[in-house]
């Protein structure tokens, strides 16, 4: 679960996760594990995602400014 204020997050498990209507700002995420996540109305901005596993997860409608998703899949 993410939590409010922490800007790291490693080996860490959201799968199947609801990120609402969430606003994502300047937060790493490295060899986290985002399969079948609701991710859909998730706005990011500045963000990295670091090998990070997307598996079924749902990003349609999602939105991306500065946010750089590296060797993911």
């Amino acid at each position: 679960m993410l939590e409010q204020d922490r800007l790291e997050y490693e080996n860490e498990d959201f799968s199947g996760e609801d990120f609402g209507e969430r606003e994502l700002r300047r937060v790493t995420f490295r060899k986290c594990r985002f399969g079948g996540a609701v991710m859909s109305d998730l706005v990011t901005s500045g963000c990295t995602f670091e090998r990070c596993s997307f598996t079924f997860a749902q990003m349609g409608g999602s939105t991306h400014s500065g946010t750089a998703f590296l060797n993911c899949n």
